[in-house]
């Protein structure tokens, strides 16, 4: 809060005082008796403004401080505030021009009245906002910056450290600058559980596994309800084969914040908890990606062999391919908004059927035959296929909203080297938009015309190996029973495990593993020379 000096008055001071002592009541009385006087003053329109706000009145305080700011054009404080007010409305676009705002002018408010209303003179919290913001819409460069010079104006700013750090981390691929950010933070607050948690992430990136679990479990001292931290600390127990720890707390997944928003069913009926259910209907939410669906129907015939009647739910292009699947009775196709189109008495999560049977490495469910691949469609890939030469399908990139796909997707020139090799002819798998970058290195691609995972199917049953980036199509050739060669980044998701060069959920899989992180140079040697004797 700010008030100008030319109107600053009795009435108001004594508004303030209540205002910052939480009795929002009075002081919003007081505030409306000097606007009934004076219906322009710009610090009761902006004061009151910020009441509004404070009790969830988002509209009329934007019109309360719009109006103070063309009573009072020049005051950044006014700027700054209405910016806050826009992000809470989801007006990211006006919350950036309002911090822009904010931060291009300089207050000429008094040291005392600074002093009075705690306000920074530098404005490094509208520099902290604004990059805010501009990280929400994928303006990385821009905020990189604010967070920059909010640091220049407030040096202990612990949470632009934080924030800088990860946006280092996620668009310059610098693990070691974001590291050092994070650890600033923590120097500066040490109960700071989020930079605890990104410190754990990139320990767990750079294969410093013991460290990483120790910053996970400061995060959990500091905040032992964080979802997020403990879902992150699950895959670190899962990653190095703790089963029976990793599952329980992977359940946790099911508290992060935005989970009744991508599955807002979990709560219309019970969750099944593994006991025997004849005469119910039971429905198996098909969550996260396609490689997950595929990899975890493997449990739904011991499901089906506890019950009644089993309805997965599986998003669109996967159905074709899921009909007449073992222990399936229906089929749903996931609804927009995520809810059951179909009745149901209890409903379960795909991935959490690992901790109801529980699975340990070594009781891992076998790959269940009996995925539906038409006829017609391998006929049509084997005459686009036919030739003589080894045949090698391809997939360099995964989904681009996946959060650790930076890691994860492979620049395609590392695999461009396999055209070279004698007797050989490569076939891409590759859909989105990775699949542009086939024509520029002499890749043959087919993704495109992939209506769905049948389709893909078809392809794969027409050659001799697959080599993919850890995505769907990897584990559908698995499943397929193809030989299948995995490509994993030194730091590898928790399915994978650590230093295997197999994987207990799929016999048909090799695994190779970059050396060091981001070293896919070293792993397509090493794949190259275990190529040429098989051609």
């Amino acid at each position: 809060m700010t008030v100008s000096k030319d109107t600053y008055s009795a009435d108001l001071k004594t508004a303030v005082h209540q205002h910052q002592a939480g009795q929002l009541e009075a002081a919003e009385k007081i505030y409306r008796a000097i606007l009934q006087k004076q219906p322009d003053q710009p610090d009761a329109l902006h004061l009151l403004g910020l009441i509004a706000h404070q009790v969830g009145r988002n509209d009329e305080a934007v019109i309360l401080i719009e109006k103070a700011i063309r009573n009072l054009p020049r005051n950044p404080h006014f700027y700054f505030n209405l910016g806050i007010i826009s992000e809470a409305r989801g007006d990211h676009a006006g919350a950036a021009k309002a911090y822009i705002q904010a931060v291009q002018l300089k207050s000429d408010h008094t040291a005392a009245l600074k002093n009075l209303l705690r306000i920074h003179p530098n404005f490094a919290e509208a520099h902290f906002n604004l990059g805010n913001v501009l990280a929400q819409q994928g303006h990385c460069a821009e905020a990189i910056q604010c967070y920059q010079k909010a640091i220049e104006f407030k040096p202990d700013y612990a949470a632009a450290y934080n924030n800088l750090g990860s946006l280092i981390e996620q668009t310059h691929k610098d693990i070691e600058t974001a590291y050092a950010h994070y650890q600033r933070a923590i120097a500066i607050n040490d109960r700071f559980a989020d930079a605890y948690n990104n410190l754990g992430v990139v320990c767990q990136t750079m294969g410093r596994y013991q460290e990483a679990d120790a910053y996970y479990s400061k995060a959990l001292v500091i905040d032992p309800q964080n979802a997020d931290v403990r879902f992150k600390k699950a895959m670190l127990m899962l990653l190095q084969g703790d089963f029976d720890q990793g599952w329980r707390e992977y359940e946790w997944r099911q508290k992060m914040p935005d989970w009744e928003v991508l599955y807002p069913h979990c709560h219309d009926m019970p969750q099944w908890d593994g006991s025997p259910f004849a005469g119910r209907r039971l429905f198996v939410h098909g969550e996260q990606g396609f490689g997950d669906t595929l990899q975890f129907m493997r449990y739904l015939p011991l499901v089906k062999a506890r019950g009644g009647t089993v309805i997965l739910e599986a998003k669109k292009p996967l159905l074709d391919l899921l009909q007449g699947f073992p222990g399936i009775d229906e089929l749903a196709e996931r609804a927009p908004d995520g809810r059951p189109g179909v009745p149901a008495d209890l409903y379960t999560h795909l991935l959490s059927l690992p901790r109801i049977f529980a699975t340990r490495p070594d009781s891992i469910p076998a790959v269940v035959a009996g995925l539906n691949l038409p006829v017609e469609k391998s006929d049509f890939w084997r005459a686009r296929t036919a030739c003589k030469a080894f045949k090698v399908g391809i997939v360099w990139a995964g989904s681009s909203t996946h959060l650790n796909d930076h890691n994860r997707s492979c620049p395609l020139q590392h695999f461009s080297r396999l055209t070279k090799l004698p007797g050989i002819r490569v076939f891409g798998l590759q859909k989105g938009t990775a699949a542009a970058d086939a024509a520029s290195w002499g890749i043959e691609n087919y993704g495109e015309l992939f209506a769905d995972f049948s389709d893909t199917a078809g392809l794969l049953a027409n050659l001799d190996l697959i080599i993919s980036v850890d995505t769907a199509v990897a584990h559908l050739a698995a499943t397929m029973g193809k030989p299948t060669w995995l490509i994993l980044p030194f730091s590898p998701d928790w399915r994978w495990m650590l230093a295997r060069k197999d994987s207990p959920w799929y016999p048909a899989i090799r695994i190779f593993r970059q050396p060091r992180t981001g070293d896919w140079e070293a792993l397509f040697q090493e794949l190259a020379q275990d190529l040429l004797p098989i051609l």
